[in-house]
């Protein structure tokens, strides 16, 4: 009996210090627009009581300024999700919010803030100097009057103009830009200083130029009928090119045998 009392003591004031804890968001569903709704996951969000919603100024600097900051219902909640709708009175742009209750409130959460999840340069993986570097993600552009950019830091700073969607952005190097890593954000035009995406890395390095000298399959003997097993005439000429570095290997144009 003692045992069983401790136990359901125990439960119920677990349980109260858990309702009485403030919300945690962890993700939020973006892009969104005004008058849309946003999904949002994390803990203790069924006691939430409102949602404070701004827009974050373009213009904001440093720690980013709130505008049009409104209070909202949620529109469903439960332990670990709740609903929310934009008002439809905000501007397009970058979004803060909080998760408000009884226990306290969330820390700020934005939406609609680039988040690039990839990069691929001219060389693959990496970029060359005069290359091209492209960004793959979310929220990379939300309306396309209005201009992107990215922002390499590295050796040198330096914002470029960008273009693209939603998901992807492609931007053009300069070819005077040093070789090192770098750390590449995108920018929505929305949000100000606090609208730049988290940084991704990418490697700045020279491109090795193709070979320009050839060795030639003819000089191999293979049977220009293509009747014959020419297996032999490749072999050879794939071991010297090889052999030279990597030359360029040419042959007939007609179809050769070879197994």
């Amino acid at each position: 009996m003692t045992i069983g009392l401790f136990l359901c003591t125990f439960l119920f004031v677990a349980n109260a210090a858990r309702v009485c804890a403030a919300p945690t968001v962890f993700w939020a569903s973006d892009p969104v627009r005004p008058n849309e709704t946003v999904v949002a996951q994390g803990d203790n969000l069924q006691s939430a009581t409102s949602v404070s919603v701004a827009r974050v100024n373009d213009r904001s600097r440093g720690e980013p300024s709130l505008q049009q900051v409104s209070e909202v219902k949620p529109l469903q909640a439960s332990e670990v999700s709740l609903k929310f709708a934009l008002p439809a009175s905000l501007k397009l742009g970058v979004y803060a919010f909080r998760v408000k209750a009884s226990g306290g409130a969330s820390g700020p959460v934005y939406v609609n803030r680039p988040d690039v999840w990839w990069i691929q340069g001219d060389l693959g993986v990496d970029a060359s100097p005069g290359g091209w570097l492209r960004a793959f993600g979310k929220c990379l552009s939300l309306d396309t009057r209005q201009s992107t950019a990215v922002a390499l830091r590295g050796p040198v700073e330096v914002t470029l103009k960008s273009k693209g969607d939603g998901y992807s952005l492609q931007a053009e190097l300069p070819r005077n830009l040093p070789a090192g890593e770098y750390l590449v954000r995108a920018h929505n035009g929305f949000g100000g200083e606090a609208g730049w995406s988290p940084p991704r890395k990418l490697i700045v390095r020279e491109s090795t130029p193709w070979p320009e000298a050839l060795v030639d399959l003819v000089e191999f003997g293979p049977d220009p009928t293509g009747q014959e097993d020419s297996t032999l005439a490749f072999k050879q000429a794939l071991s010297q090119a090889e052999q030279r570095g990597g030359w360029h290997c040419s042959g007939p144009t007609r179809p050769l045998h070879v197994v």
